[in-house]
């Protein structure tokens, strides 16, 4: 998730030098509320913490199988809801 918020604010500051100060603030706090909620996987980290390859988390996540959050067009794994779901056999 550092990753995420890193690119947040690198196009904060982008926008902020072509004086769109307003959305480069609210991008700001978009990068640190997601550096706070580390517990949010991109697909790839989830894959490789469940010991799975990606393409078949994508099809899990397609057959709403595993419970997933699309946020700016990529898909987020809360890590305790994948937890959750594997400790109950949901996955199986």
């Amino acid at each position: 998730m550092y990753q995420v918020s890193t690119e947040l604010l690198k196009i904060a500051g982008r926008l902020e030098g072509g004086g769109m100060d307003d959305l480069a603030s609210r991008l700001v706090a978009l990068a640190e509320k997601v550096s706070e909620n580390d517990r949010l996987l991109t697909v790839a980290e989830a894959a490789k913490w469940l010991g799975c390859g990606r393409r078949t988390l994508d099809q899990l996540i397609v057959e709403r199988r595993i419970p997933a959050h699309l946020i700016g067009g990529r898909y987020r794994l809360d890590k305790d809801q994948v937890l959750k779901e594997t400790r109950l056999g949901r996955l199986n």
